[in-house]
């Protein structure tokens, strides 16, 4: 299931927004989140990481568009953004570059809004991003299977009403997110996880390796540390 998340301070306009998406076919199950501000956006992502797009306006309070955009580059480069903007195309990529340190992923849509081609957007944004999912594969298994190959690539995982995200380069766990947890500690929670589902998507170029220890090491410590959650019931 998409998670795309929906940023507008008019609060009329982002439920029509809402309701015009849930509407369409293309988003069917598609889970839309929504925040009156740049600040609540960040709020949202730090508790929900794997989403899947952010559609966005520029001109907020408290934390605009531009602000939005340069922490979005920093802690979710794989996410991308679609910005709502009456500007054209080469204006509002200047005044990106301008405001923020590096370009993020990002694409534009004009306003007044065109439903059809937001819907297209979105949807294209959304396919181009997921490489395929799997249920009921184990994620030790997977992981070793990376490590053999040397494969980049996120994982999304969605088990036990939990979610969490782990970066994978060259077949090495370099990071991993699950709630306000991150790093080891986050890694090793995930891989304890049963059943479930499991996103791969595309390798995030611009995250920072925080994990020093090797597969084999992660997965003995997430062993050890189910071992003892069974045994403390």
């Amino acid at each position: 299931m998409s998670k795309i998340l929906i940023v507008d301070d008019e609060k009329l306009f982002l439920k029509i927004l809402v309701e015009g998406l849930k509407n369409r076919k293309e988003m069917e199950g598609a889970e839309i989140l929504t925040a009156y501000n740049g600040r609540e956006a960040i709020e949202v992502l730090r508790k929900t990481p794997d989403m899947d797009l952010v559609i966005t306006d520029l001109r907020m309070p408290e934390v605009d568009g531009f602000q939005l955009i340069s922490y979005m580059t920093k802690k979710h480069p794989n996410i991308p953004i679609i910005v709502m903007t009456a500007y054209g195309s080469r204006e509002l990529e200047k005044t990106i570059e301008e405001k923020i340190e590096e370009k993020g992923i990002f694409h534009y849509i004009e306003k007044p809004i065109d439903f059809d081609e937001l819907v297209q957007k979105a949807s294209s944004r959304i396919s181009a991003k997921q490489r395929g999912s799997l249920k009921g594969f184990k994620l030790s298994t997977l992981l070793q299977i990376m490590e053999m190959d040397k494969l980049s690539c996120t994982l999304r995982v969605s088990a036990e009403g939990k979610n969490g995200i782990l970066f994978i380069r060259e077949g090495q766990v370099i990071n991993a997110r699950t709630g306000l947890i991150e790093g080891e500690e986050a890694a090793t929670e995930i891989i304890t996880w049963e059943g479930g589902k499991i996103d791969i998507k595309e390798p995030e170029g611009k995250m920072e390796k925080v994990i020093s220890k090797g597969l084999m090491n992660l997965l003995l410590e997430a062993f050890r540390k189910k071992d003892e959650q069974k045994a403390f019931g």
